[in-house]
């Protein structure tokens, strides 16, 4: 997950309390039903206009973003 206020320009984000491997993901569907991760937006942020949120899905076919 990745925010920019600009489009281009995007600043990962980490998942609140996920102690992962890799501190940027965290893993999901792996049972039926809806699961859900928090996330504290960066202080420094300030999309009057709104932002641009990418989500990036890593599986078995590859990556999807």
């Amino acid at each position: 997950m990745r925010i920019s206020v600009d489009g281009e320009n995007f600043i990962p984000l980490k998942p609140t309390g996920v102690e992962s491997p890799n501190k940027f993901s965290f893993a999901c569907g792996r049972t039926a039903g809806y699961e859900s991760v928090q996330y504290d937006l960066p202080k420094n942020i300030v999309a009057e206009k709104g932002a641009v949120m990418q989500f990036e899905w890593e599986h078995k076919d590859g990556v999807i973003v």
